[in-house]
């Protein structure tokens, strides 16, 4: 049946399959032809046939059930009948899953900080998680990795951080006898003692998994689509107020897209008029601060952009650039803040799309049932009470 699987399920598990029968195929033609040819030279001088010790033993004990059950032909029929009825009602309640869950001995945390927080301050913020990690007896050693590496194969930002923890046996466990109660316990004493931070919780593997599969890193993702981020923000905010009421739902969020400072530069078109200055001299001012290219450089067959950039004093701080000097035709200097409109405001950490589409995505783990069951709980929830423009 692993073969009739379409999508990723096929992809994950056909190979196995394949495996499976290619392996029951070359035992059934190994069985027919080279093993009668070892048993010719390992046993030449013949094989007595006998029943060993355990074969007689359950003999004693089938072949009198077998008597009695093959007397009363019609009630062991309405037996069988009965229990497989009664196991297909049970298999109703189980729920489904993707993949059944299996314990890999580690949890893979992630911690969620405001996209404007510094390189410094994850690092702090990630050295107090692992200290409070670190007091469970369960706890092996405890391995931080923030932002991203020089190969991108995982982007993201610094307020990011993986932490994968690796736990002891199972029989050396203190706080909790369950995964589940361990990272409730973890759950509680991270929200005391490091605030303003949002935790997700999972397994090394697992994590990698969603996160080839979905691209987030949680059991469920929830995306919306649409053209203007302030709405897909809000309504992301409603959806993570409906699904955390769900049963069964665990570290609910939306993605982070909003929240970063931005410096916003806007030229005044009637300030730059009075002193006869165009907005492209504004504006090359403007890119100075990150690196005018003015050129390249060429060193045999390498090439590297020449850039203009101002020194770091004078972009030091939003008085610094309000003070930036842009000259006129008069060759007078005037100050970029008579030039222009300078000001800080919050503005989008990030824009993820899928298929052109501009989306943001509400991730949640499921623990204590099925995640088949709460997906349709949480489909009829969301479909109820939270309502979606065009």
């Amino acid at each position: 049946p692993r073969l009739t699987l379409q999508g990723v399920g096929g992809k994950m598990f056909k190979p196995m399959a394949l495996t499976v029968i290619f392996a029951l195929a070359a035992a059934l033609v190994l069985s027919l032809t080279l093993m009668p040819v070892m048993a010719s030279f390992v046993f030449r001088k013949g094989v007595k046939e006998h029943e060993t010790g355990v074969m007689r033993q359950a003999k004693k004990i089938y072949l009198p059930l077998l008597d009695k059950v093959m007397a009363h032909p019609k009630k062991t029929v309405a037996l069988a009948v009965g229990v497989f009825v009664l196991s297909i009602v049970v298999s109703l309640t189980l729920g489904a899953e993707f993949i059944p869950r299996l314990d890999e001995g580690a949890i893979a945390l992630q911690a969620w900080r405001l996209p404007s927080v510094a390189l410094t301050e994850s690092v702090k913020n990630t050295t107090l998680i692992e200290k409070v990690l670190k007091r469970f007896p369960e706890v092996k050693t405890v391995i931080s990795r923030t932002g991203q590496a020089e190969i991108p194969t995982d982007p993201m930002g610094v307020e990011i951080s993986d932490i994968y923890v690796l736990l002891k046996p199972h029989d050396e466990w203190k706080t909790a006898k369950t995964r589940e109660g361990l990272i409730g316990a973890m759950d509680q004493a991270l929200k005391d003692n490091v605030p303003g931070t949002s935790f997700s919780y999972s397994q090394p593997i697992e994590l990698r998994m969603q996160e080839l599969i979905a691209g987030v890193r949680s059991d469920i993702a929830i995306q919306i689509y649409g053209d203007d981020l302030d709405v897909l923000k809000k309504k992301a905010d409603e959806v993570v107020r409906v699904v955390s009421g769900v049963p069964g739902a665990a570290d609910t969020k939306a993605e982070q897209v909003a929240g970063l400072p931005y410096l916003r530069i806007q030229v005044n078109r009637e300030n730059i008029a009075r002193y006869g200055i165009n907005a492209s001299q504004v504006l090359d001012v403007v890119e100075a601060m990150g690196g005018k290219v003015v050129g390249q450089v060429l060193e045999g067959q390498r090439r590297f952009l020449l850039q203009a950039r101002f020194q770091e004093a004078d972009r030091a701080s939003v008085d610094r650039i309000k003070n930036v000097k842009v000259a006129d035709p008069q060759g007078r200097l005037i100050p970029l803040s008579q030039l222009a409109d300078i000001r800080v405001e919050e503005g989008p950490a990030q824009i993820s799309r899928e298929n052109i589409h501009r989306r943001i995505a509400v991730e949640a783990n499921v623990r204590g049932r099925d995640i088949a069951s709460f997906v349709r709980d949480a489909q009829q929830a969301v479909d109820s009470q939270v309502k979606l423009p065009t």
